[in-house]
């Protein structure tokens, strides 16, 4: 079982995701984290024991797409929060996060969800940013 106060601690890379999604990251109790950006979106959590820090990340990241839905962006729209590029060159694919290029295999591109984003640009960030480990 993991300690929920070790949970909440980011690793540098993952503060690096939640950073490059706009927000910054305050543990507000035992079990309580709060995310908030310059646009006055807040996200707050509850962990339970068995909550690993991904499981806390994939919580914040689907309850972000969540809140933009609600305000009725169109899937463009959230598309264009979401800081990943896909460009494709003479059956090359090449992934951008922020201003990284992710160095990806055909192999390992073509493990992606082709009809939903929301799983697509999560399995990028964890492959990107590793989130089963704190560096």
């Amino acid at each position: 079982m993991t300690e929920i106060c070790e949970t909440m601690r980011l690793g540098k890379n993952h503060q690096l995701f939640i950073q490059l999604l706009g927000f910054n990251q305050k543990i507000k109790g035992k079990n309580h984290v709060v995310f908030r950006n310059k646009e006055h979106i807040i996200i707050d959590l509850f962990l339970n024991d068995e909550d690993t820090t991904k499981t806390m990340l994939r919580s914040f990241f689907v309850n972000y797409i969540k809140l933009l839905k609600v305000n009725y962006l169109s899937l463009q729209e959230i598309q264009n929060k979401i800081p990943i590029k896909e460009n494709y060159n003479d059956s090359n694919i090449t992934i951008i996060i922020g201003d990284d290029v992710l160095t990806i295999t055909p192999e390992w591109y073509n493990t992606l969800p082709k009809n939903d984003l929301i799983n697509k640009w999560w399995m990028i960030f964890d492959y990107a940013f590793n989130f089963d480990n704190k560096i």
